[in-house]
């Protein structure tokens, strides 16, 4: 692993970009419930992320209300002042904080909670997984969850429960997402596989390429802006 761990570091510890990222326990049908934590902790050990950066520990709990049980959900108020309250401790040993997204039913608190640590002067940015991940498939509209693009990006990640690895999936195994937002689980029929989910590994490794390209493609942009503003 080429990263440096926040749990690692010490005390006198200073650094230029921490890394948050953030997944989810929910329900993914026959797959397994931690996919997005899974898939964050594969993102986050398989890239290679410049000096100055540090990776903290995936946050895997979140606010998964839109879905049925088993989940594990907190109050998305008490989750956005929860990240409130780790980004300003984190960034008192960085100088800006990248929340990484890894569960798309999070999203919206994370980005409420960044506009108030911004207003309170800080330097924060966001990363969607998934918004990525959708625009590397070239499809709009879709709803990635629990699907062949999960699966997908699982059996790339070496995760293989309830998949059926095939040489190509067909797009139109994707689900269209509801015309309106926002959508909760009994708006999304089938939303929970109960067979296995076909499932290719080269598609899961391009996107887990493309996602991983993307964020370090925003890393060095953060960098620049940091070293610009130093001078």
């Amino acid at each position: 692993m080429w990263n440096t761990r926040l749990e690692l570091l010490d005390k006198t510890a200073r650094v230029r970009l921490v890394i948050q990222p953030i997944a989810s326990i929910e329900n993914h049908g026959v797959l397994p419930l931690g996919a997005d934590l899974l898939i964050a902790d594969c993102v986050m050990k398989n890239i290679r992320l410049p000096r100055g950066v540090v990776v903290a520990p995936t946050i895997p709990y979140s606010t998964a209300i839109e879905h049925q049980e088993p989940r594990v959900s907190v109050n998305p108020q008490m989750f956005i002042q929860y990240l409130v309250e780790v980004g300003s401790s984190l960034l008192s040993i960085a100088d800006t904080l990248l929340f990484a997204v890894f569960h798309g039913g999070a999203y919206h608190a994370t980005y409420l909670a960044a506009r108030i640590l911004r207003s309170m002067g800080n330097n924060v940015v966001l990363f969607n997984f998934w918004d990525t991940v959708t625009k590397a498939i070239g499809l709009k509209d879709v709803l990635v969850h629990a699907d062949c693009i999960e699966a997908s990006i699982l059996l790339a990640c070496g995760y293989d429960k309830g998949i059926r690895e095939t040489e190509q999936v067909d797009p139109d195994c994707t689900r269209i997402a509801p015309h309106y937002q926002p959508w909760v689980s009994l708006d999304v029929p089938d939303l929970y596989p109960r067979d296995s989910v076909p499932a290719s590994r080269t598609l899961g490794e391009k996107l887990l390429r493309a996602a991983s390209a993307q964020l370090r493609e925003l890393v060095e942009s953060i960098l620049e802006q940091l070293e610009a503003s130093s001078r």
